[in-house]
This record gives C-alpha cells, structure tokens and sequence, in this order.
C-alpha cells in the first residue's frame, strides 16, 4: 500500500512550486501559468488524500490510483527540482558576473536545450497529474467531514469512564501521584480561581471533575473556548486530560504535567496473561514464548493488550512460536488493538511523514544521531521548504516534534548538546509498514546529496569533477589533516549546507570567494589562508552572513613569513563571522593583535575559543567579557608578556561562564593579574597550566580539579592561596620542583594529589597527610629523587598510597 507517503510528496512537491528560485526562472522561460495550474491541482488532490489514505484498505483500484499519483508526484519533484536549482545557478552567475555566463554557454549542456527539455517535461507532469486529478471522483473522495474522517476504521480509540478496576496493572503509583494532585489543587482555590468567573447558565453552583481522553488539537483558540466554558464551575472544579502529544499537555496544564511511564516487566506480564489465558490456566510450555512476546511490546499498555487478546485464541505451540517470530505487523488489522491506533498518531503527523518512515531503513535499537537523519531527511528532500525558513532548522523542529509524539525517543545529550536517538520496536515496525515498497524505488535522475569521507587519514584530494554534483547537501570529510586541496569550483554547488573543509589555494576556482553564496551551517574549516591576500578578499568568503554557523576553525601554515604580520591582522579582520557562532579555532595566526570583533560582546552565543600557534602575536582580545564563554585554551602564545586588564576586561565580573582553562607555553610571560573586578572567574572548575614562568592566584576560590606541568617553576605555594573547593591536584613535568609547600595542608577538599616525572622532588612531609582529611588516592610516578615519605603521620583511613 502507499499509506501515508502520497501526500507527504505532494506537500513536498507544493513547498517547491512555491520556492522563489522556481518562481523567477518559471517566469523566464514563460511556465508561470503551467506552475499555477500544477499547483491548484496538487491543491485539489491535497483535499481528498488523507481520505483517500485511509480507504484504501479496502479497495485495490484505489491502491493502484494512489501508486500512480505517487510515482507521478515522485517525478514532479525530480523535475521541478532541477528547473529550480537552474534558476539558483542563474542568479549565483550573475552574481559572480558574465564570465560565469559565458563560460556556461560554452559548456558541454546547453542552456537553451536544456530549457525546451524541462519546459516541456513540466508539460508532461501538468498533463499527467491533472488527467489523475480528474479520477478522484470515481472513488467518491472528499465526501467525509474532516472532523470524522476516520469513522469506523478506529472504533477502538472510543473511550469510556467504564472501567473494571481488577485489570488495571501497574498504575497504583500513578492514580495516588494524580489524585494528590488534584486535592493539592482544591486546598490552593487561589490557584484555581480562573475557573471561578464567567459562569455558564447549565452549570452554575456545580462542583466538577471532566476528563478529556486522548485530546489531539494543538490549537490554542480551541482549548481557549473551552476553558472559557468550563470557568463556570465552582472552585475545586477540576479537568484531567490525556494525551500522547507532550506539546498538548504542556498548552492545557495548570498544575503541572505527568508522564505515564512504561509498564515493569511483571506488570506486562500481569496484563498479557490476564488477557491470553481468560478461561484456562497458562500451560507451562508456552509461558516462556509468552514473556518473550510481551518483551517485544516494550512495556506499551495497548500493544500487550492486542497480542493478549490474540493469544486467547490460539492453544498451540506452534501457533505461540509463529507470533513471536513474526514481525508485530503482519497480523490482522481487524484484532483493533494496537495497528489502528498507532497508524492515527501517524495520520496525524503533520508534513513529517517521509521523515519518519525514512527511520525504517535503520535496523531495529539502532542508535541515531540527531545531526545525521536531519542532513539525511534534508538530503532526500523530505524537509518541506517554509518562505526564508534555514531548512536544517526545520528538520531539527521536526526531530523534536517526532521525540514529543513519542515516534522517537531520546538516548543521550553529551556535554556539546549532541543527541542520539532510536525507535521503540513497534513503532520502527508501523515505519517499515508505511515505508512499503519505497524502499526499492530508485528514480534514475536522483543525485548523491550527502557525501561522507570517514577515517580519511591518508586522502591527499577529491575529485576534480565534483562541481557538477549541484544536488550535494552535505559534503563532510573526517580526519582531513592529510588533505592538501579542495575540489576547483566548490561555489558551483549552490545547495552545499554544510562542508566540514575548505582549503584556500591559488587558483580562481581555489578562492576564498567560492564560499561567498554557500549557505553553510554546522562547522566549517579553512586551510592555506596564507594564500588570502587582504581583507577585501577574506571578506568575499560572506562569514559574517553565515548565520548557521555554529563552528568555525581558521588555519594558516605553520610557517612563518617575517614580511607579513599587518597582512594577517587585514585577512583576520575580514573573516569575521556571524554572531550566532559557537565555537572558534585559530591555528598559526602570525598577526601581532587580534581584531576587534574577537572581543565584543555581540558574540554573546561563543562558548570555545581555541588559539593556537600565534607565536607573533603579542596582545590577546579581550575575551573576558563575552558572557557564554564556557571553555578557552592558549597554546604556544611565544609573544604574550601580561595576562591583564586588556585580556580580562573591567567591570563587575570578568570571564562570567568560564567553566575550564588551559594555558600551555607562554614562555615569556611576565605578570598575570586581574585588576579591579568585583568577581572574576566564579564558576571555573578546572585549570591547566603548562610551561608557564608565573602563575595567578586569589581568584581560584571555586576551582576543583587544578594541573601544573612546568619546568620553569621552583616553588607552588603562590598557587595554593585560597582553593578550599580544590578535589583534584595534578603535578607533571615540574623538574625543578624540590619539595611541596606546607600550604598543601590548607586543601581541605582535597580528594586525589597525583605527582608526575618531577625529577627534583627530594622529600613529600608525610605530616601534611594528617590535615587533608578529605585525600582518597595519593600517588607518585617517575620523581627520580624522592625519598620514602618522611615524619610520622597517621594518613587519612581511606586514603591509598
């Protein structure tokens, strides 16, 4: 069956028609009236498919109409995907001027040939789907009122108030959390009083309680009305709703949301063999096929309800083994259980349907990453356009509606906000079967639109040819560090969202401008930009238009050039990125200062900075005021002589959200101090301090893990001032380090003091052991010169040595 793809494609086919590139070159090659008359059929046939959906069932000619509709609709978009990415290429040539034209003129395709072919290829679809159109009428469609659009079809999502209360399993927590609640909210009347005011005639001086089961609307205008009727009641008056769209109950709640959890295994299994074994005893041969069932159902009520009461009638073995064996949807759409049900929350879904039976293609638990299926569904044109709308941000909206609906579910967010997903078992088998036979439907025109280059540590380029590839969406390469070009004319592929590398050469087609019309997100690197000679042409890469940026890393060769440090001041200056920008890496950077954007504040989403490299640079940005600021590292900073009010900034509080630091060769650095801050650094957790000739101190009051790794250092005992919060202490490297202050003793917190390779420590005073009661694990490793703890002390119990 084609289920409910059809008028996933139609709706994606209307996103295109009413895309402003296929708008501007239909108007230039005289299609306008054709697209109007396409659209208004395409229209026409919306009305009547979800109809059409779910009436199929139950005839086969309207099986065969929707087929054709579909693979018409399929070719529809190949079509008017092509002329739109024309007209696209059109405005990127002349943007880029008439060389461009020329050069497309002479080129092996035509232009002019082209047009004839898709004018009259648009013909061709108009024709075809119009003379469908014009079949609808043989199957009755559009004679159901929308609000009863599912009629008998979903006799079993009738609910009732009649419940028998012996089979009600596992919901004994629940009913008393729900029903505290509601008393919670009679004694509070000031809480209620909304529904006080505005009395109804019918129910004036009445004291209620309603309950809305399985409430579908997400519209506030209908909720709205009703709670406008309902404000008659008396105080105390209370309404209950069910729902299985989390965006619901979050619109109707007043005194909070609860979360109906899975079943436990022991109450699944109450509920199925209440259900199975009516009117017998469970026969102990297929008690064990049994639980294997209902692990399938994953703890979901109305799946093990449906397989129980299948089971009830079958007594054999055989016919226990075959269910488990089976896939759940195989069986009989007239058990009214769980099918049914599923496919309404599917019917429902609105203009993500392809989005979510694309997921059927992916093995049962197998965990997803958020990033790649929205690129995945982008790539496969399942992401409807909307006007001005950045379509990775529409996916990501439809992820999270699919995670709401309970379509997907959640498995982790890691620390940089990445999130993995999967889909429980019956709902990756209702994918399957509404994907159907579109799995092994390869339209011959359908062109690669992501492409990935995993563990690529030994790839020296790409293909040259790749400009052609105008369809790719994501081009993203791992592990590049081995790669020394990019592919000539990567501007040409003007859908291009995200491309993980650029590499600056000095060719035409190797320009920074290539990047000038690539509407580019995610993370972005580019290489060789020692070959950007000024800041005009760093500005031609359009950085600062980049608004979906979120990662963005600029890299310069580690050579040096003595003759061109205002060059790479001018080139940086014009690589200044949108302020959305969350990440940021510089590598090689041979300028004396830093730009002035690198330190205002209208990057308020920054939340790494990385320099690294900047040997000549001998000023650094003031990155203490940025207020999202969360992770900062400086490494091999040759230059830097003061880390002082020009790094750190003034005012009440510098480095606000700084949560860890790391600071790695600064040879030459002669004073770190803070200035006349109020509060500085008040929520750094851990510091790194590598080859350092001074260190800071009195701001570290809340710090908890703390590495020093110096040879320059003789003595830490300025760096132990005031670090009651320290847990970890980690020493590696300090060659010159003799003996451990007895300033040691004051870390009261101290949980774990690890001494590495310090060659000249000569003794550790074992009475400091006495004092740091909270010390778990003490440990020593290459320190050449050390002597067996000395002085008698009695370390803390817990403490290992």
């Amino acid at each position: 069956m084609a289920d409910g793809i059809v008028s996933a494609v139609v709706e994606t086919v209307l996103g295109l028609l009413s895309s402003a590139a296929l708008q501007e070159i239909g108007a230039l090659w005289g299609l306008k009236n054709e697209l109007e008359s396409l659209e208004s059929i395409l229209c026409t046939v919306q009305l009547v498919l979800q109809d059409a959906e779910i009436m199929q069932r139950k005839s086969q000619a309207l099986q065969s109409w929707l087929r054709k509709l579909k693979y018409a609709a399929y070719d529809a978009e190949n079509v008017l995907d092509r002329v739109a990415t024309e007209g696209l290429k059109r405005r990127a040539d002349s943007a880029r001027g008439m060389q461009r034209k020329l050069n497309s003129f002479l080129s092996k395709r035509n232009p002019l040939l082209f047009r004839l072919k898709m004018v009259n290829q648009v013909r061709n679809i108009r024709g075809r789907l119009d003379a469908l159109a014009k079949e609808r009428f043989d199957f009755h469609l559009g004679d159901v009122v929308v609000e009863n659009r599912f009629g008998e079809s979903f006799d079993s999502r009738q609910t009732s108030s009649l419940v028998n209360e012996l089979y009600v399993y596992g919901r004994n927590e629940e009913k008393e959390m729900i029903v505290e609640k509601m008393l919670d909210a009679v004694r509070d009347q000031d809480d209620l009083s909304v529904y006080a005011r505005h009395l109804q005639e019918r129910l004036r001086g009445k004291l209620f309680l309603l309950v809305l089961d399985d409430v579908w609307s997400e519209k506030h205008e209908l909720w709205d009305k009703l709670r406008e009727v309902l404000r008659c009641g008396l105080k105390g008056s209370v309404l209950i709703a069910t729902t299985r769209i989390e965006k619901v109950a979050l619109m109707m709640a007043t005194i909070g949301v609860h979360q109906i959890g899975y079943l436990s295994k022991d109450d699944s299994w109450s509920l199925f063999r209440q259900r199975a074994f009516t009117n017998r005893d469970a026969k102990e041969n297929l008690v064990p096929i049994g639980k294997a069932i209902v692990k399938k159902c994953g703890g979901v009520p109305l799946a093990i309800k449906a397989l129980g009461s299948l089971m009830q009638f079958k007594s054999l073995e055989s016919e226990w083994l075959a269910i488990r064996e089976s896939e759940i949807w195989q069986l009989s759409d007239d058990e009214n259980g769980i099918l049914p049900a599923l496919r309404l929350s599917y019917y429902n879904l609105p203009a993500m349907r392809q989005c979510f039976a694309y997921c059927s293609l992916f093995p049962k638990d197998y965990v997803m990453e958020k990033k790649d299926l929205v690129q995945l569904w982008m790539a496969n044109g399942f992401v409807p356009s909307q006007g001005q709308s950045d379509l990775n941000l529409i996916g990501h909206w439809i992820f999270n509606e699919l995670v709401c609906r309970s379509f997907l579910q959640i498995v982790r967010t890691d620390y940089r906000g990445e999130v993995t997903c999967k889909m429980h078992d019956l709902m990756h088998d209702l994918a399957v079967l509404v994907m159907g036979q579109e799995t092994y439907v390869l339209e011959h025109d359908k062109l690669v639109q992501t492409l990935k280059l995993m563990n690529s540590f030994t790839l020296l380029e790409l293909p040259k040819g790749m400009k052609v590839m105008r369809n790719l969406w994501f081009l993203e390469i791992e592990s590049h560090l081995s790669l020394i070009c990019t592919p000539p004319g990567l501007g040409d592929l003007i859908h291009l969202h995200e491309l993980s590398i650029f590499i600056v050469g000095r060719g035409a087609a190797h320009q920074i401008d290539q990047l000038k019309e690539l509407n580019l997100g995610g993370s972005l690197s580019i290489k060789g930009l020692e070959n950007v000679s000024s800041a005009e042409d760093a500005k031609r890469a359009n950085l600062i238009k980049k608004n979906n940026l979120t990662s963005l890393s600029l890299l310069w060769t580690n050579e040096i050039n003595n003759n061109y440090t205002e060059n790479y001041e001018e080139v940086l200056k014009g690589l200044q990125p949108h302020q959305n920008l969350e990440r940021i890496y510089i590598q090689s950077y041979q300028g004396s200062r830093f730009p002035n954007w690198m330190s205002t504040l209208e990057l308020k989403n920054l939340k790494e900075v990385t320099l690294e490299d900047c040997r000549r640079c001998d000023h650094l940005p003031m990155l203490g005021k940025l207020p999202s600021l969360t992770n900062l590292k400086l490494y091999r900073m040759d230059s830097i002589k003061s880390l002082d009010v020009e790094f750190h900034g003034d005012g009440e509080c510098v480095f606000p959200a700084l949560e860890e630091l790391r600071i790695s060769e600064m040879p030459n650095l002669e004073e770190w101090k803070i200035g006349n801050s109020v509060e500085s650094f008040p929520r750094l957790k851990d510091l790194d301090i590598c080859e350092l000739p001074v260190f800071p101190g009195g701001f570290l009051q809340n710090l908890q893990n703390l590495q020093i790794g110096s040879s320059m250092i003789r003595t830490i005992s300025n760096v132990l001032d005031d670090l009651s919060a320290l847990k970890t202490l980690s020493l590696y490297g300090c060659s010159n380090l003799e003996s451990l202050p007895d300033e040691l003793k004051n870390l009261n917190s101290l949980e774990e003091l690890e001494v590495k390779g310090c060659d000249g420590l000569i003794s550790f005073p074992a009475v400091i052991l006495e004092d740091l009661s909270s010390l778990r694990s003490l440990s020593f490793e290459n320190c050449k010169k050390l002597k067996p703890l000395s002085g008698r002390s009695e370390r803390p119990q817990a403490c290992s040595i």
